[in-house]
């Protein structure tokens, strides 16, 4: 069994209403805001990683965060539902276990982030799609009565509750956000920047449309080909793309893994979008060919006559 190493990574506790009327116990249904607040942390940490990681302007990988693992700890404290979160990690990752990292950082933030919502002040956070959706559905379970309160050890900690929720969802749906994504298309211009700083360019995106993004110095050759063959040959790479709340793509920020592949190479994906003809052709692609021979060739004209026994059009 593979050794392990704990440390108290925040203090959590829920005060008001029903925790104070029955102080020490705590409701199951509560303890889906703990799932949200560890998928919050690491959204918000990837976030951290892309800016200011060990490799930052990196983009963090799909299964980031994968074996980030949080628990409670310790008995539930008298006189309300206060306990501990530990994060456990494996005993070979001593960074982890006695360094600050990504996920301090991004749980700071949040902490922060609750704290400027109560002082209707702007977020520090810059969201992912993933961690926007989290922080809706964050407090959830509370009434209008009760408060979750979070902080690090030692410390007054944030409160969320019914107020900074609602602050939370205005400022939310309103705020731009950024992903990773795979994508491929036409680089249409390039306009280079000083010496070791890159460059931006223009693309037609497969299924998007035009976007302009930035590239890094080392990157200027790559982009420039794609220019220049760009009537037989594609762009594909990984980018950390800006969106408007709308779910628009407005930038891409920064691309990665880039390789030209030739258009007769290339498989574009089906759209999500399909048009009315198609889903009715996959219908009936969908039936066996024998079912139709049961089918009037005549239904649509005379289905009064084939639902209701009415006679057939020209007959009496």
């Amino acid at each position: 069994m593979a050794r392990t190493i704990r440390r108290q990574f925040r203090e959590i506790a829920f005060v008001g209403g029903r925790f104070d009327e029955a102080a020490g116990l705590l409701d199951l249904d509560v303890l889906s805001e703990l799932r949200v607040y560890r998928e919050i942390v690491v959204e918000t940490a990837r976030g951290v990683a892309r800016w200011s990681g060990p490799t930052p302007l990196k983009i963090p990988p799909p299964d980031f965060g994968k074996d980030f693992r949080l628990g409670v700890s310790g008995a539930i404290g008298e006189g309300s539902c206060r306990a501990r979160l530990e994060r456990v990690s494996p005993a070979g990752d001593c960074g982890a276990a006695s360094e600050r990292d990504e996920f301090d950082k991004a749980a700071d933030l949040v902490e922060e982030s609750l704290i400027a919502l109560r002082d209707d002040q702007s977020i520090p956070i810059s969201s992912t799609g993933r961690a926007m959706r989290a922080f809706m559905e964050w407090g959830k379970t509370l009434a209008p009565s009760e408060s979750m309160v979070i902080g690090a050890p030692g410390e007054s900690g944030a409160a969320l509750n019914a107020k900074i929720r609602r602050r939370l969802r205005e400022r939310m749906t309103n705020q731009n956000y950024f992903e990773g994504r795979k994508l491929t298309g036409k680089v249409t211009a390039v306009e280079l920047r000083t010496v070791r700083k890159g460059g931006s360019f223009r693309i037609d995106l497969d299924h998007v449309g035009a976007v302009s993004g930035s590239f890094a110095n080392g990157q200027k050759s790559i982009v420039i080909q794609a220019l220049q063959s760009r009537d037989d040959a594609r762009l594909k790479f990984r980018g950390w793309c800006e969106f408007s709340p709308s779910a628009k793509m407005l930038r891409i920020r920064r691309i990665e893994d880039c390789e030209i592949i030739q258009d007769s190479e290339y498989s574009p994906p089906e759209s999500a979008a399909k048009s009315i003809l198609r889903i009715f052709k996959d219908a009936r692609d969908a039936v066996p060919g024998l079912t139709w021979d049961d089918v009037p060739n005549d239904y649509a004209r005379n289905y009064k006559h084939y639902l209701y026994g009415h006679p057939k059009e020209g007959e009496e």
